[in-house]
C-alpha cells in the first residue's frame, strides 16, 4: 500500500468513510492467524486506507480494480474483479452486510480483506458544524479548536459572529457594502447559495477563499461529487466546490492568488491575472491567465486541463493521476502542483508517488507544504 505503515490487525469496524483492509503473508514480528473456509492463513495487517466506494485499487504486489456498489443497505455487497494482471482469483466470498460487510479474495498466497461503506456527502457547512479528521497523521490535532489561519494564509477571527448580512454575489460585493471583517459569509452568485470564507483585509479585500490547507484535518482524497459540491469547514480546511467556483467565475473576469507556506515559516505567492472554470459538461476545465509572483509558476502546466478525481479520470496519463497523487486536481500527466494532495507532516516525505501538498517550483514535489490557500476576486469594472 502507498504510504501505509504496518500495524496490529484489529477487528474491522464500520467506518464513516469507505475503508480498505489489505493483508498479505509476512514475517513481521506481530502476526495473527485467521481461519477462512478451513485454511489456516498467516498474514501481516496494514492499517485502514480511505478510498472512494466507486473504485478501489491495491498496490503492490497486486494491482487490482474493484468497483463496489451496494445492492441495498440490508443486503450483500456486490463486488466484481475487473482487472487482475496475470492472476485470477481462486476464491471470492461475499459476506452479507449484516454479518461482517467483508469480502475475502484469495490470490494464491495473497489475502485481501475489503470493507466498504458508501462515503457521506460532506457539503461546505456553516461554522457551527464540527468537521471531521480523516488524515491519520493529524487526528490528534482535530481535538483542538481551530484558530484563524496564520500569515500568509487568509486572516480573521473565526470566533466572530457568522450570521451573514447577505447573501452576497461574492466577497467583493460584501466588501463594497462595508463588510470589512474576514469571516464566513453567505454567497449566492446564482440560484444556489453557499458559505465561504471572505478575506477582506488582504490587498484591498474582496477575496473569496476557494481552497485552504493548514492542518490535515480534512481528507481531500475523495470523489467527484464531493469535489463538485465542496467539503470541509470554511473557517478551516476546505474546498469550496467546483460548481460554486464555476458560478463565481462565470459572472465576469477573476484573478487568482495562491498563498503558500513551508514548515520553516517561509511564504510565497503566485498570482494569475485571470482564472475561470468551464461548466461541468466540460469537466470544470481550467482557464488560466498570466503568472507573476515569487513562488514560481506551477499551475500554467495544468491550464486547459479538465478536473480529475479518483472516480472521474480525465487526465492525459494512461494511469489514474488522482489515485497516484491522492487528491483531485486539473491533472495533466500528472502534476506540477498538487494542493489537494495528502498533508504530510514535516515537509519532506517518502511515498511511492508524489502525493503531498506541493508546488513544484516552491520546495519541489517531494516537499509537502504546511499551508496553502487559493483565493479569487473579480477584476475590472
Amino acid at each position: 500500500m502507498i504510504g501505509v505503515p504496518p500495524t496490529t490487525l484489529a477487528t474491522p469496524q464500520f467506518q464513516a468513510t469507505p475503508t480498505l483492509f489489505y493483508a498479505s503473508p509476512g514475517s513481521c514480528e506481530e502476526k495473527k492467524r485467521k481461519r477462512h473456509r478451513g485454511s489456516d492463513l498467516s498474514y501481516q495487517a496494514l492499517e485502514p486506507w480511505p478510498v472512494p466506494s466507486s473504485e478501489v485499487l491495491l498496490d503492490p504486489p497486486l494491482f487490482l480494480g474493484l468497483p463496489a456498489s451496494a445492492e441495498n443497505l440490508a443486503g450483500s455487497w456486490r463486488v466484481s474483479v475487473v482487472r487482475v494482471p496475470g492472476l485470477e482469483p481462486s476464491k471470492a466470498t461475499v459476506v452479507p452486510r449484516s454479518r461482517t460487510s467483508a469480502l475475502f479474495l484469495t490470490f494464491g498466497f495473497e489475502i485481501v480483506v475489503l470493507l466498504v461503506l458508501p462515503p457521506p456527502l460532506v457539503p461546505v457547512v456553516p461554522l457551527s458544524l464540527v468537521g471531521s479528521a480523516n488524515n491519520p497523521s493529524r487526528r490528534e490535532d482535530s481535538l483542538r479548536l481551530q484558530g484563524p489561519p496564520a500569515s500568509p494564509m487568509p486572516a480573521g477571527n473565526p470566533a466572530a459572529p457568522t450570521k451573514p448580512a447577505g447573501p452576497w454575489r461574492d466577497c467583493a460585493e460584501a466588501h463594497e457594502a462595508g463588510h470589512r471583517q474576514s469571516r464566513v459569509y453567505e454567497l449566492r452568485p446564482g440560484r444556489q447559495g453557499f458559505a465561504a470564507w471572505c478575506e477582506q483585509q488582504l490587498e484591498g479585500g474582496g477575496w473569496t477563499v476557494i481552497q485552504r490547507r493548514q492542518d490535515g484535518s480534512v481528507n481531500f482524497f475523495t470523489t467527484w461529487q464531493q469535489y463538485k459540491v465542496g467539503f470541509g469547514r470554511p473557517d478551516g480546511e476546505y474546498w469550496l466546490g467546483l460548481e460554486p467556483i464555476y458560478q463565481l467565475t462565470s459572472r465576469g473576469d477573476h484573478e487568482l492568488l495562491v498563498l503558500l507556506e513551508d514548515w520553516g515559516g517561509r511564504g510565497a505567492r503566485a498570482h494569475y491575472d485571470s482564472f475561470s472554470l468551464e461548466p461541468e459538461s466540460d469537466h470544470y476545465r481550467l482557464r488560466l491567465g498570466q503568472y507573476r509572483g515569487d513562488a514560481g509558476d506551477s499551475l500554467s502546466w495544468h491550464n486547459d486541463k479538465p478536473f480529475s478525481t479518483v472516480d472521474r479520470d480525465r487526465d492525459s496519463y494512461s494511469g489514474n493521476c488522482a489515485l497516484y497523487q491522492r487528491g483531485g486536481w486539473w491533472y495533466h500527466a500528472c502534476a506540477h502542483s498538487n494542493l489537494n494532495g495528502v498533508w504530510h507532516r514535516g515537509g519532506h516525505y517518502r511515498s511511492r508517488y508524489q502525493d503531498g501538498v506541493y508546488w513544484a517550483e516552491f520546495r519541489g514535489g517531494a516537499y509537502s507544504l504546511r499551508k496553502a490557500a487559493m483565493l479569487i476576486r473579480p477584476v475590472g469594472p
